[in-house]
């Protein structure tokens, strides 16, 4: 059956539009244009608030136009990824632990983790990272000794730093003589971020004679050790002597390892690395 259009049916769609287009401008203010047409309603960047008799809506309406921005105006961050949030939250622990990066104190110095490699009397990878990490203020005193000996052509290079609970265990159950190895329950000197494993390197990167490799537990690492070429015992003397002058101690049994000497006020650490 055809319905006649008459003025009076006319007028009234006319009015029903018109009022809907009103109603929409004053709950949207300016954020919002709305465009009106015989056969939808589109939202630009809005929500919807009514429907409108008589005309057709859909169950979500349409938003179009740029993405908004938060309420500070500046444009929303992208989300971070997991790898993105672990290292955040890495680099939160160190710096809650006064933890540094040696490297960020001075670049010059070298970093050989030997237990960052198989490189070492165990064989076999301990830490997972070739990061040597210290105290601030422990690396602050280690920065002295390096520019100090950089005046000689010389540099130092790391051989261990800051070492986690985990991999001090490890250890001692290779090696479990407390000349060598603090036991795990006491706590290493290392496991609180203020010891380091160092020798001497010219500026090249060559390391100097010393009375023997890393991790030797003969007699010959002991720090007064004396049947040795002069020579020998120069560089290892000359390394002691720089690193008393700032602030280190040196131990009886092995000649590359030293203490900050306010070691006590460090607390044992249980970061891993």
């Amino acid at each position: 059956m055809d319905h006649k259009t008459t003025p009076q049916n006319i007028f009234t769609v006319h009015v029903l539009i018109l009022s809907a287009c009103i109603v929409l401008l004053l709950q949207n203010s300016t954020r919002t244009t709305a465009t009106c047409t015989s056969s939808a309603v589109t939202f630009f960047n809005a929500r919807p608030v009514f429907a409108c008799p008589g005309l057709p809506t859909s169950p979500r309406l349409l938003r179009t136009g740029p993405a908004r921005q938060a309420s500070s105006g500046k444009p929303a961050s992208a989300p971070r990824t997991s790898g993105q949030l672990w290292h955040k939250k890495k680099h939160t622990r160190f710096a809650h632990a006064d933890l540094v990066d040696i490297r960020t104190i001075n670049p010059h110095i070298m970093v050989e983790l030997r237990y960052a490699s198989n490189n070492n009397f165990t064989g076999k990878k301990i830490y997972k990272t070739n990061t040597c990490y210290l105290k601030k203020a422990t690396a602050l005193k280690l920065n002295s000794v390096q520019k100090e000996l950089e005046l000689q052509g010389l540099g130092l290079k790391i051989w261990d730093g800051y070492r986690p609970p985990a991999a001090q265990k490890k250890l001692w159950k290779l090696v479990p003589d407390p000349r060598y190895v603090a036991p795990p329950e006491k706590g290493s000197r290392h496991t609180r971020g203020c010891s380091v494993d160092v020798t001497l390197v010219t500026s090249s990167g060559k390391e100097l004679a010393m009375p023997t490799a890393f991790d030797d537990f003969s007699e010959k690492a002991q720090s007064n050790y004396q049947a040795l070429p002069a020579d020998v015992i120069k560089n290892r003397e000359l390394l002691k002597k720089l690193m008393i002058k700032y602030g280190f101690m040196p131990v009886a049994s092995e000649w590359w390892h030293f203490d900050d000497a306010d070691w006590k006020t460090c607390p044992l650490l249980n970061i891993s690395i």
